[in-house]
């Protein structure tokens, strides 16, 4: 029986989906291979500490129109960063204040697009 649910996580888009305000993105720091889970807002929302970074700030701005497997060069203050984008969700309705709210069609424990 397929159930339709207010759906509060951001619903991971296709790979040929691109990076914009307000989507979710995983990270991966090619040279510290460390994981990085970052949201993109606009400038008045950014949070650094809350891992909420500009569209505008150097890396903010390379990550938009990216998708899930590019790599991105970053110049910031303190040298040069490799991003692998590994993931990309679509955006949170909280950032963009409800009007990304899209529904999930639940299948057992997958999720497929309405």
């Amino acid at each position: 029986m397929l159930e339709i649910q207010d759906q509060h996580e951001p619903r991971p888009m296709s790979s040929a989906e691109r990076i914009g305000t307000g989507c979710r993105v995983r990270l991966l720091d090619v040279d510290e291979a460390t994981e990085w889970d970052v949201t993109i807002v606009d400038s008045e929302e950014a949070d650094p500490h809350a891992d909420r970074i500009s569209d505008c700030c150097p890396i903010g701005e390379a990550l938009l129109g990216r998708k899930a497997g590019e790599v991105v060069c970053v110049a910031i203050p303190m040298g040069t960063v490799q991003y692998r984008v590994l993931s990309v969700s679509l955006p949170d309705p909280a950032v963009i204040g409800g009007n990304g709210w899209q529904p999930a069609v639940s299948l057992g424990a997958e999720m497929e697009e309405p």
